[in-house]
Protein backbone atom coordinates (compact mmCIF):
# COMPACT_ATOMS: atom_id res chain seq x y z
CA UNK A 1 0.00 0.00 0.00
CA UNK A 2 1.50 3.37 -0.70
CA UNK A 3 2.11 5.73 1.76
CA UNK A 4 2.11 9.73 1.81
CA UNK A 5 6.02 9.49 2.13
CA UNK A 6 6.25 7.69 -1.05
CA UNK A 7 3.60 9.92 -3.17
CA UNK A 8 5.24 13.34 -1.99
CA UNK A 9 8.58 11.65 -2.66
CA UNK A 10 7.41 10.74 -6.56
CA UNK A 11 5.70 14.05 -6.88
CA UNK A 12 8.54 16.28 -5.59
CA UNK A 13 10.68 14.23 -8.01
CA UNK A 14 8.49 15.12 -10.89
CA UNK A 15 9.26 18.92 -10.25
CA UNK A 16 12.84 18.39 -9.97
CA UNK A 17 13.76 20.12 -13.32
CA UNK A 18 11.92 23.00 -12.22
CA UNK A 19 13.79 23.41 -8.49
CA UNK A 20 16.79 22.79 -10.21
CA UNK A 21 16.19 25.77 -12.62
CA UNK A 22 15.04 27.74 -9.68
CA UNK A 23 18.15 26.44 -7.29
CA UNK A 24 15.96 25.27 -5.10
CA UNK A 25 15.30 21.58 -3.28
CA UNK A 26 12.62 19.37 -1.36
CA UNK A 27 13.15 17.61 1.57
CA UNK A 28 11.18 14.83 2.10
CA UNK A 29 10.61 14.27 5.98
CA UNK A 30 7.33 12.69 6.00
CA UNK A 31 7.50 9.28 8.25
CA UNK A 32 7.93 6.45 5.62
CA UNK A 33 4.63 4.15 7.41
CA UNK A 34 2.17 6.80 7.17
CA UNK A 35 -0.82 6.11 5.42
CA UNK A 36 -2.54 8.35 2.62
CA UNK A 37 -5.66 8.78 4.43
CA UNK A 38 -7.29 10.30 1.71
CA UNK A 39 -7.90 9.37 -2.02
CA UNK A 40 -4.42 9.08 -3.72
CA UNK A 41 -5.78 10.61 -6.93
CA UNK A 42 -7.73 13.96 -5.33
CA UNK A 43 -4.52 13.82 -2.66
CA UNK A 44 -2.17 13.83 -5.70
CA UNK A 45 -3.60 17.00 -7.23
CA UNK A 46 -3.22 18.77 -3.84
CA UNK A 47 -0.25 18.02 -3.40
CA UNK A 48 1.13 18.95 -7.46
CA UNK A 49 -0.77 22.09 -6.87
CA UNK A 50 0.54 23.04 -3.17
CA UNK A 51 4.59 22.37 -4.97
CA UNK A 52 3.70 24.43 -8.19
CA UNK A 53 2.51 27.07 -6.46
CA UNK A 54 5.83 27.29 -4.18
CA UNK A 55 7.97 26.25 -7.18
CA UNK A 56 6.52 29.46 -9.28
CA UNK A 57 7.08 31.75 -6.20
CA UNK A 58 10.84 30.73 -4.94
CA UNK A 59 14.21 30.57 -5.63
CA UNK A 60 17.39 29.58 -3.41
CA UNK A 61 14.93 27.56 -1.16
CA UNK A 62 15.02 24.62 1.15
CA UNK A 63 11.59 23.18 1.42
CA UNK A 64 10.82 20.05 3.69
CA UNK A 65 7.78 18.72 3.45
CA UNK A 66 6.23 16.82 6.86
CA UNK A 67 3.38 15.67 7.66
CA UNK A 68 1.90 13.70 10.51
CA UNK A 69 -1.46 12.54 11.94
CA UNK A 70 -3.42 14.68 14.88
CA UNK A 71 -6.88 12.45 15.87
CA UNK A 72 -8.78 11.74 12.08
CA UNK A 73 -6.68 14.87 10.87
CA UNK A 74 -4.02 14.28 8.55
CA UNK A 75 -1.77 17.23 8.09
CA UNK A 76 0.72 18.21 5.46
CA UNK A 77 3.22 20.59 5.41
CA UNK A 78 5.76 22.53 3.34
CA UNK A 79 8.33 24.38 5.64
CA UNK A 80 10.32 27.64 4.42
CA UNK A 81 8.03 29.24 1.63
CA UNK A 82 8.09 32.27 0.31
CA UNK A 83 5.05 34.68 1.56
CA UNK A 84 4.92 35.17 -2.57
CA UNK A 85 3.65 31.60 -3.39
CA UNK A 86 0.21 32.16 -1.47
CA UNK A 87 -0.82 34.05 -4.20
CA UNK A 88 -1.95 33.37 -7.22
CA UNK A 89 -4.29 31.26 -9.26
CA UNK A 90 -3.08 28.21 -9.26
CA UNK A 91 -3.09 28.69 -5.28
CA UNK A 92 -7.37 29.28 -5.85
CA UNK A 93 -7.66 25.88 -8.04
CA UNK A 94 -5.47 23.98 -5.10
CA UNK A 95 -7.83 25.22 -2.75
CA UNK A 96 -10.77 24.58 -4.34
CA UNK A 97 -9.16 20.79 -4.69
CA UNK A 98 -8.62 20.79 -0.92
CA UNK A 99 -12.08 21.61 -0.13
CA UNK A 100 -13.36 18.33 -2.62
CA UNK A 101 -11.12 16.50 0.42
CA UNK A 102 -13.06 18.50 3.00
CA UNK A 103 -9.55 20.03 3.41
CA UNK A 104 -8.38 23.57 4.02
CA UNK A 105 -4.89 25.03 3.20
CA UNK A 106 -3.16 27.72 5.68
CA UNK A 107 -0.44 30.18 6.23
CA UNK A 108 1.45 30.70 9.45
CA UNK A 109 4.49 32.16 10.33
CA UNK A 110 5.45 35.61 9.68
CA UNK A 111 7.07 37.29 6.46
CA UNK A 112 10.84 37.20 6.71
CA UNK A 113 10.44 33.85 8.40
CA UNK A 114 10.60 30.04 7.22
CA UNK A 115 6.58 30.31 6.42
CA UNK A 116 4.60 26.97 6.99
CA UNK A 117 2.20 26.28 4.35
CA UNK A 118 -0.22 23.25 5.43
CA UNK A 119 -3.13 20.85 4.15
CA UNK A 120 -5.11 19.65 7.00
CA UNK A 121 -7.58 16.78 5.61
CA UNK A 122 -10.23 14.23 7.89
CA UNK A 123 -8.77 10.82 7.24
CA UNK A 124 -10.68 8.67 5.14
CA UNK A 125 -13.45 7.60 6.83
CA UNK A 126 -13.90 11.04 9.34
CA UNK A 127 -15.34 12.66 6.05
CA UNK A 128 -17.60 15.88 6.73
CA UNK A 129 -21.35 15.39 6.01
Amino acid sequence: METLFQLADQLAGSFRPAAQRSHSLFINEIPADLDLGANRECLAHVISGMLQTVLNHSSHATIRMRAHRQNDVTIFCMKGVSPFALSGPELAQTSQLAGCLGGNLYLSGSPGDNLHFSFCYPNAGNWPG
